[in-house]
C-alpha cells in the first residue's frame, strides 16, 4: 500500500506545471543573464579583463545550474524507480 501512495504522491506533484524546484533553475539562469547583460551594457567595456571575468562567471553559473538540474532529475528518477512508477 505504501508504494501506491508514493506513486500517487509523485503523480500529484508532476500533474502541474508549477514544479518550483525546476522553475527556480530557469529563473536563476534568466536573472544571471539579465545581470550580465546590464553590466556589460553599462559598466564594463568589451574585451577587457572584467568583461572576460563576467563571461567566465556566466559559464560557471550555467555549469552549476546544469549540475543542479541533473541532480534534481536524478533524485526524482531514483524516487520513481523505488516506488515502481
Amino acid at each position: 500500500m505504501e508504494k501506491t501512495s508514493k506513486i500517487e504522491e509523485i503523480m500529484k506533484r508532476e500533474s502541474t506545471h508549477l514544479q518550483w524546484n525546476k522553475i527556480s533553475l530557469n529563473w536563476g539562469m534568466f536573472f544571471s543573464l539579465v545581470i550580465l547583460t546590464m553590466m556589460r551594457k553599462f559598466e564594463v567595456e568589451r574585451c577587457t579583463g572584467p568583461d572576460w571575468l563576467c563571461l567566465f562567471l556566466l559559464v560557471v553559473a550555467a555549469a552549476v545550474n546544469t549540475m543542479l538540474g541533473v541532480r534534481t532529475l536524478k533524485k526524482e528518477y531514483e524516487e520513481k524507480v523505488e516506488a515502481g512508477y
